[in-house]
């Protein structure tokens, strides 16, 4: 596919590879809910190709594969890929611009001292995987944006992005959490925490991992050990005050 670092869209095109150790026959795959046919390349090869439609739900994709035995009955389906690999996709229609808060900012600068508070949250948004915040905590900073008076947001997808210099920095960013107030006081947690964090992959937190899809003027992302996350891209909707 022509994936960013795991991300995916529509139109892209999805190519799942699938390898038997003996005959088979009538290979089939679903590729996230969509039926399609199977291509013999060489014996024990198959190719399933998708182009992927309009309407196609978003989310880690799901795949899996049917196929008659030798004997030509129905195997049991095959679900997931074996190699663990995954693919995300994101309805861009649903993004939220970091560019509506009216501020970013985080607890603390960052733990060199030489960016503000304002700068480490920015590097979370610049769309450079290459930068990151770093802050002066190891434990206990956070950063919050602003969407001000006029306007709430409400998440229902998030990608992270870790910090990926190496493969126990990506690992700091297990645990991260968004949460939503109202009035920067009360906060509501609206994720479970993230997990599984790899060197330049996003991470997906969505479905029944988002815990409150409600409006909220302020989002804070916090639980990343010194904050250190590369970028962050939240999907959802908005009203206007």
């Amino acid at each position: 596919p022509q994936d960013d670092h795991g991300r995916i869209k529509v139109g892209d095109t999805v190519i799942l590879t699938i390898r038997s150790k003996g005959q088979v026959s009538d290979v089939t795959a679903l590729i996230q809910g969509q039926q399609v046919s199977a291509v013999k390349q060489e014996e024990g090869l198959w190719t399933a190709q998708l182009v992927i439609p309009q309407n196609c739900e978003s989310g880690v994709m799901e795949v899996s594969v049917n196929y008659k035995k030798d004997d030509e009955t129905a195997a049991e389906p095959i679900t997931g890929t074996t190699d663990q690999s995954s693919l995300i996709l994101t309805d861009p229609s649903g993004w939220i611009d970091p560019a509506w808060a009216v501020d970013k900012t985080a607890t603390s600068g960052s733990w060199d001292g030489t960016l503000t508070p304002q700068q480490c949250a920015e590097q979370l948004f610049d769309g450079n995987i290459a930068t990151f915040g770093d802050l002066k905590n190891t434990y206990g900073d956070y950063y919050i944006l602003d969407f001000g008076s006029s306007k709430k947001v409400s998440i229902q997808e998030v990608l992270l992005m870790p910090r990926s210099t190496r493969q126990d920095h990506a690992d700091r960013m297990n645990g991260t959490i968004l949460s939503g107030s109202n009035d920067g006081e009360t906060w509501t947690q609206l994720t479970v925490p993230s997990q599984g964090a790899v060197m330049n992959r996003w991470t997906y937190v969505g479905g029944e991992e988002i815990l409150d899809q409600g409006y909220y003027r302020y989002i804070k992302i916090s639980g990343a050990q010194q904050g250190n996350i590369a970028e962050v891209e939240w999907y959802g909707s908005f009203q206007d005050q």
